[in-house]
């Protein structure tokens, strides 16, 4: 790919100068590690988007802090949804450019994710460089997976690679959930059941509470069946049942809408979301126990304090052992 530069002390005076570095590199080749390392040599803040791995801050989380004394210690974060990438571009790439552009201290060093490779790793590793605009790139590679990053030299960007280290090893899979579930376990250390009324707070990433409600009454008596909550807005409703979620067309047609997102009411137990403060910071993550849709309420287990927005996920957490309990996807449909 490139020359490789083993010895730690010229990446790390070279990261000294430099106002942002990123460290690229496949899962399991040390990236962490190097952070680690040079976190403890440096004052440098470091952004830290592993989201499934994260060593700064909960899974499923974009972290900006800094380390003292052998720890990261979070000053902010951005709630990306879940633990993986896929389907989550848009909101890992504004949360490592929300992160960035917060930070006012520099060296910056940005962590990434190890999907690096392949058509989809390609593409989000390069757009999250352009986002970055980072002085300097250090990859960690065996052979010439990251090769395609040279292209960045042209646009004057430093890249220095560098040899996994001796003590690297691959995790299985089962090992990564275990370490998962443990941080998110340290986060909800001393959390409670909090009920929230739906009309003082914002959601983002859900129609719920975004939209026209239509009563129950009017439900049943003009449309011909039951529903616990209907929300439209525009071609777009949200629609929940107690139980059955009946034809999507049938829902759609009822509603006049070209887009139908359908619910069982039981779908949003153990939902993971996040919770944003008052002056539009991330407060900490909550687990959804339920939804009271007659008396506008949600109950959620979290440590935060402050419910000015709730972000809703894509992933399910089991709040008793803080493994992933599935998918939070509705049924959908659309004309």
């Amino acid at each position: 790919m490139h020359e490789v530069t083993s010895s730690f002390e010229d990446i790390l005076d070279r990261v000294s100068r430099s106002r942002i570095t990123l460290v690229a590199g496949i899962s399991d080749t040390g990236k962490s590690t190097l952070v680690r390392r040079l976190a403890d040599e440096l004052p440098a803040m470091v952004v830290d988007s592993d989201i499934g791995q994260s060593d700064m801050g909960p899974p499923s989380v974009v972290s900006l802090g800094y380390r003292r004394e052998g720890r990261f210690h979070m000053t902010d974060g951005y709630f990306v949804g879940s633990v993986t990438p896929a389907r989550h571009f848009l909101q890992l790439m504004a949360g490592v450019s929300r992160m960035v552009l917060q930070c006012n201290r520099y060296p910056l060093i940005v962590n990434t994710t190890g999907l690096a490779t392949g058509g989809i790793g390609r593409t989000l590793l390069t757009e999250k460089i352009n986002a970055v605009s980072p002085d300097l790139i250090i990859t960690i590679s065996t052979d010439n997976e990251l090769s395609y990053l040279n292209a960045f030299r042209k646009c004057g960007i430093e890249i220095m690679n560098m040899m996994p280290g001796p003590d690297v090893r691959e995790k299985s899979r089962a090992e990564r959930n275990l370490l998962r579930g443990r941080a998110f376990r340290e986060h909800f250390e001393g959390a409670s059941v909090q009920s929230i009324a739906l009309q003082d707070t914002g959601i983002e990433r859900s129609l719920l509470n975004n939209g026209a409600v239509v009563s129950p009454d009017t439900i049943r008596s003009e449309l011909g069946f039951d529903a616990v909550h209907v929300e439209v807005s525009g071609d777009e409703a949200i629609a929940v049942f107690e139980d059955l979620v009946p034809e999507r067309e049938t829902i759609a047609l009822a509603f006049g809408t070209k887009v139908i997102s359908a619910y069982a009411a039981s779908d949003f137990e153990n939902v993971l979301v996040g919770i944003i403060d008052r002056d539009g910071h991330l407060s900490g993550l909550g687990i959804v126990k339920s939804i009271d849709f007659d008396r506008k309420v949600i109950n959620i287990l979290t440590c935060a304090k402050d419910f000015s927005v709730i972000q809703f996920g894509t992933m399910k957490l089991d709040p008793e052992t803080f493994a992933s309990a599935g998918q939070f996807l509705p049924s959908f449909y659309r004309a």
